[in-house]
Protein backbone atom coordinates (compact mmCIF):
# COMPACT_ATOMS: atom_id res chain seq x y z
CA UNK A 1 0.00 0.00 0.00
CA UNK A 2 1.37 3.66 -0.95
CA UNK A 3 2.42 5.69 1.87
CA UNK A 4 -0.08 8.67 2.37
CA UNK A 5 0.44 11.56 5.11
CA UNK A 6 -3.09 11.49 5.99
CA UNK A 7 -4.92 14.59 8.13
CA UNK A 8 -7.32 14.09 10.65
CA UNK A 9 -10.87 16.36 9.79
CA UNK A 10 -13.42 17.80 10.98
CA UNK A 11 -16.82 15.97 10.05
CA UNK A 12 -19.64 13.66 11.07
CA UNK A 13 -18.90 11.14 8.30
CA UNK A 14 -15.05 11.16 7.59
CA UNK A 15 -12.33 10.52 9.86
CA UNK A 16 -8.68 11.18 7.88
CA UNK A 17 -8.20 12.32 4.24
CA UNK A 18 -4.82 11.87 2.65
CA UNK A 19 -3.87 13.13 -1.22
CA UNK A 20 -0.71 12.51 -3.33
CA UNK A 21 0.10 14.78 -6.49
CA UNK A 22 2.30 12.37 -7.89
CA UNK A 23 -0.71 9.33 -8.81
CA UNK A 24 -3.19 12.01 -8.47
CA UNK A 25 -4.83 10.13 -5.58
CA UNK A 26 -7.44 10.71 -2.67
CA UNK A 27 -7.36 8.47 0.02
CA UNK A 28 -10.67 8.55 2.60
CA UNK A 29 -10.92 7.17 5.76
CA UNK A 30 -14.57 7.04 7.55
CA UNK A 31 -15.26 7.24 10.74
CA UNK A 32 -16.30 3.41 10.95
CA UNK A 33 -12.62 2.72 9.55
CA UNK A 34 -13.58 2.07 5.99
CA UNK A 35 -10.92 3.22 3.87
CA UNK A 36 -10.97 4.15 0.04
CA UNK A 37 -8.90 5.48 -2.97
CA UNK A 38 -11.00 7.69 -5.34
CA UNK A 39 -8.02 7.74 -8.43
CA UNK A 40 -7.46 10.41 -11.87
CA UNK A 41 -7.63 13.19 -8.81
CA UNK A 42 -6.85 16.36 -10.02
CA UNK A 43 -4.76 18.56 -7.01
CA UNK A 44 -7.26 21.49 -7.88
CA UNK A 45 -10.52 19.02 -7.23
CA UNK A 46 -8.59 18.22 -3.59
CA UNK A 47 -8.17 21.60 -2.80
CA UNK A 48 -11.67 22.17 -3.33
CA UNK A 49 -12.70 19.70 -0.98
CA UNK A 50 -10.51 20.27 1.62
CA UNK A 51 -11.96 24.24 0.94
CA UNK A 52 -15.53 22.82 0.96
CA UNK A 53 -17.88 23.95 3.85
CA UNK A 54 -19.06 19.76 3.86
CA UNK A 55 -16.25 17.22 3.09
CA UNK A 56 -18.99 14.92 3.15
CA UNK A 57 -20.92 16.79 0.83
CA UNK A 58 -18.59 17.39 -1.38
CA UNK A 59 -17.74 13.70 -1.31
CA UNK A 60 -21.05 12.70 -1.56
CA UNK A 61 -21.97 15.31 -4.79
CA UNK A 62 -18.43 16.08 -6.26
CA UNK A 63 -16.36 12.51 -5.76
CA UNK A 64 -18.59 9.66 -5.75
CA UNK A 65 -19.64 8.37 -9.01
CA UNK A 66 -17.36 10.97 -11.02
CA UNK A 67 -13.86 9.25 -10.27
CA UNK A 68 -12.98 5.98 -10.16
CA UNK A 69 -12.19 4.04 -7.15
CA UNK A 70 -11.31 1.13 -4.82
CA UNK A 71 -12.29 0.20 -1.26
CA UNK A 72 -9.21 -0.74 0.01
CA UNK A 73 -9.73 -1.56 3.66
Amino acid sequence: MEEFEMEFVSSSHLEAVGYREDIQTLRVQFKDGSLYEYYNFPLVEYESFRNSHSLGSYLNYQIKNKYPYNKIG
